[in-house]
């Protein structure tokens, strides 16, 4: 019981502390939703650069599905069907 009372007193604090640097204006929050100008600021410039990373990533993808097709083409270009028969140097070669 002790340690959940001392847990909401810091809490108290701490909205006290941020309320008294609200009021006096350490903290500008324009829009009065009480989440600083700061912290708005760096979410947006965050999701700006997760989208830049997103497209830069959907590209390279796409280079990626190309080059591999193109190489599964190749490869089946240089991969020959097997012969039938013996290979030459086996046991059951036919003999001259």
């Amino acid at each position: 019981m002790k340690i959940l009372l001392i847990i909401f007193a810091i809490l108290a604090v701490g909205v006290a502390i941020y309320f008294y640097n609200l009021l006096t204006g350490r903290i500008t929050d324009t829009d009065g939703d009480l989440i600083p100008d700061v912290i708005e600021d760096k979410i947006v410039e965050i999701k700006e650069e997760a989208t830049a990373i997103k497209e830069a990533t959907k590209k390279k993808a796409v280079k990626v599905k190309k080059a591999v097709k193109k190489g599964i083409s190749e490869v089946s270009d240089v991969v020959a069907k097997p012969k039938r028969g013996r290979p030459a140097g086996s046991k059951n070669a036919p003999k001259k």
